[in-house]
């Protein structure tokens, strides 16, 4: 489910461009506000899954967590702020998320065979 979600954000992300119209520019929003909330979601799951020492001794958590982290900030930034392309940028790091996730699956998938 996951992958799925880091693929639908990047191709939300990627399909952004300037002087867009509002509307889509709303509906693009809304999809960051539900995207955060899943990751928001997915991190406190592991993080208590896990407990928080060992959610952080995890590099790939830790990337996550930031990412997270992230995305919260730039919901709560004003959208004129001038920093905000930033954050959006460091957003797209979910696709080291999903290059792990690909890799863990293939992984599997050898083992399976």
């Amino acid at each position: 489910f996951i992958v799925l979600v880091v693929i639908a954000n990047t191709a939300v992300l990627a399909a952004q461009f300037a002087f867009m119209p509002q509307s889509l520019e709303d509906a693009f929003d809304i999809c960051n506000y539900v995207f955060t909330a899943i990751f928001t979601v997915e991190a406190a799951i592991k993080m208590f899954a896990l407990s928080p020492l060992r959610y952080f001794s995890d590099p790939a958590n830790v990337l996550d967590f930031v990412i997270v982290l992230t995305s919260l900030i730039e919901i709560c930034l004003p959208s004129d702020f001038a920093g905000l392309t930033v954050f959006r940028a460091l957003r797209l790091m979910r696709l080291a998320k999903l290059i792990t996730a690909l890799h863990s699956l293939r992984v599997l998938f050898s083992k399976i065979v």
